[in-house]
């Protein structure tokens, strides 16, 4: 293998335990506040488990198993995954996991009963009155950076029909389809503050509409924003910003996951989102072993690993 591709093996491997290090390690400190942390932890660096779910040490959350199930649905069909992926997530629902958003919870028991992703997804926004623009789907997209990763356009377009799965929302889809094509330049990036305004001014004619526009100016404005100015809500907006932010202020991947999940929140989807862009770009060598040793899915995201690096050779 030559080093070129030895590094990007590395930069993929990276990214999707990038994830899942992120779930685990911010899952423990979800929902509480920043200064909550702090009275509590000092500051939080280590995967103990815990939090509002009792997770296991190590235990990760509905974050990498989405992830684990939009990745595999893509292995088995890369050509056109949402078939897959949909038996994917339909499989991990019935599983009975301990944490399931609102919003996807809803829609996979709509699509059980109307047997259509686009019909579901338009229902569940119905129920909850437009509020569908949450990070459910942000959480779980990594896996299309890399497989599409030398075709931007299908990249979008896998990239907006899996948001659209669970989130009807153009701010959704809008999100991440711009994060897939940040993380696919962070393959080869030497710069990532270059990659992000690179990513931006190749995805501007994505963002028509107010919707996109006022998007579209939230993302400029991240390059000047520190932490402190972020909001780890649930809203995908929110989400995004932080973890661009988190991941353009800091200069490892360990401070960078470590930043973003003691500001509180959403902090293991934060953590998640963050933790895919920064193992991305750092690689997998980047990520502590302490975190990594600890980690309970290990297996089954080395095996995803594995897969897709023979779809994406």
């Amino acid at each position: 293998m030559s080093h070129h591709n030895k590094m990007v093996e590395d930069k993929i491997r990276g990214g999707i335990f990038g994830v899942a290090v992120g779930d685990a390690l911010g899952a423990t400190v979800e929902f509480m506040k920043k200064e909550e942390i702090k009275d509590k932890y000092g500051r939080h660096s280590e995967i103990i488990g815990g939090g509002w779910l009792s997770l296991n040490v190590g235990e990760t959350t509905d974050d990498t198993a989405m992830t684990i199930a939009v990745a595999e649905g893509i292995i088995a069909n890369p050509t056109n995954p949402i078939h897959e992926i949909g038996l994917k997530f339909v499989e991990w629902f019935r599983s009975e996991p301990k944490s399931i958003g609102n919003t996807i919870k809803l829609t996979i028991s709509n699509y059980l009963k109307y047997n259509n992703w686009e019909k579901a997804a338009m229902k569940t926004r119905e129920e909850l009155n437009g509020r569908t623009a949450g990070n459910g789907s942000l959480m779980r997209t990594l896996p299309i950076s890399f497989v599409y990763s030398n075709d931007l356009k299908k990249m979008s377009t896998i990239s907006g029909q899996v948001s659209m799965m669970t989130h009807y929302d153009i701010k959704a889809e809008l999100s991440c389809i711009f994060y897939n094509r940040y993380a696919s330049y962070l393959i080869n990036a030497k710069d990532k503050k270059e990659s992000f305004v690179k990513a931006l001014q190749n995805s501007e004619q994505l963002f028509s509409g107010n919707e996109g526009e006022k998007l579209y100016s939230l993302l400029n404005s991240a390059l000047e924003m520190s932490l402190s100015q972020v909001k780890p809500t649930g809203y995908v907006v929110d989400s995004l910003i932080a973890a661009i932010v988190a991941f353009l202020s800091y200069d490892n991947f360990e401070e960078i996951l470590i930043e973003i999940v003691n500001i509180g929140g959403d902090a293991d989807t934060t953590g998640a989102i963050a933790g895919g862009l920064a193992g991305t770009f750092y690689g997998y060598q980047s990520i502590p072993k302490r975190w990594l040793k600890k980690l309970s899915d290990k297996n089954k995201l080395e095996k995803v690993v594995s897969q897709l690096l023979q779809i994406c050779n």
